[in-house]
């Protein structure tokens, strides 16, 4: 049997405040309390029973927040659909003289700020913009989970490097800021991917590579494709093949017939694994070289 403060979470979308369960007295939301027909989620902030997803959890954070909250940080990541560990607390901002007395730190986060959060809606809910989460996430997740939520972005054409980088300027005080910057930095050179970069910095530096292209765009069979890194004067594309994109049976038959359609417009592709690329650097520089150099003098 439900009760009037259920019935009344139900109508807030799963989750109510004290205030805005108005007429129901206090004894009665203490005997739906009792009998299970209701359930106090946080503090002065009550959910129906039946409700214990994920969608609920924040509902009830942004209502125990107050008006004008925003979800934020990696709890926004996660809606806006990029990689983020699982988190037990939910990230909410709040205007800079919001304050709560009661203590939910192991599980509603308040991060206030001067700037207007301007919420967009995902999945029915206020959430800051992408380009701010990301910048947020910087701060509280670990190096390669930050990362990996930068260069998914970027890879995947949800922003540019520029929408991050206005944002980063925004952030004056931001931990780790000049590592985002220059990771930036990086993406705008054309590197999309964690092998990429370390293939920028490690492998492929100094004058030997200069005029060489990172992310080249070629038309291959009516579609666009991108050589991750090209040599235009010896016509060569070199891959830098995780395993991620490039472990698979399937994967290798694509890479296959990609590489034949690229042969037929006189590009020679050189493909080098995550392994080899990590742990023979030297190597890899040398023998690309040496392709480069015999395919400039006209060589087989």
């Amino acid at each position: 049997m439900s009760g009037e403060a259920a019935d009344a979470a139900v109508q807030h979308g799963g989750a109510v405040t004290r205030q805005q369960l108005g007429a129901v007295g206090r004894g009665r939301l203490a005997r739906d309390l009792a009998a299970g027909r209701v359930r106090r989620a946080l503090p002065s902030t009550f959910v129906a029973p039946g409700r214990v997803d994920e969608n609920t959890r924040l509902r009830a954070a942004l209502a125990w927040a107050g008006d004008g909250a925003a979800l934020s940080h990696g709890t926004a990541l996660a809606l806006w659909g990029l990689p983020v560990p699982e988190d037990a607390v939910v990230d909410v901002l709040v205007d800079h003289r919001v304050r709560r007395s009661a203590d939910v730190g192991d599980r509603v986060r308040l991060n206030r700020s001067r700037r207007p959060a301007v919420p967009v809606r995902r999945a029915g809910l206020p959430v800051v913009g992408l380009e701010r989460a990301v910048v947020q996430a910087w701060t509280c997740l670990d190096d390669e989970d930050r990362r990996a939520a930068v260069l998914t972005a970027l890879r995947e054409r949800r922003t540019t490097a520029g929408r991050l980088r206005d944002e980063v300027l925004l952030h004056p005080r931001l931990a780790g800021r000049a590592q985002l910057l220059a990771l930036l930095d990086l993406v705008a050179g054309g590197c999309e991917s964690e092998l990429e970069i370390w293939g920028h910095r490690r492998v492929f530096t100094g004058s030997a590579f200069q005029g060489w292209r990172w992310q080249v765009p070629v038309r291959l069979d009516g579609r666009t494709v991108r050589l991750d890194l090209y040599d235009e004067e010896a016509r060569l594309a070199v891959e830098l093949d995780g395993r991620r994109w490039h472990g698979g049976v399937a994967d290798r038959e694509r890479d296959v017939r990609r590489d034949a359609g690229l042969a037929e417009q006189g590009i020679q592709t050189v493909r080098l694994t995550s392994l080899r690329l990590r742990t023979d650097p030297d190597g890899c520089r040398r023998q690309v070289l040496r392709i480069s150099a015999a395919r400039r003098a006209g060589g087989p």
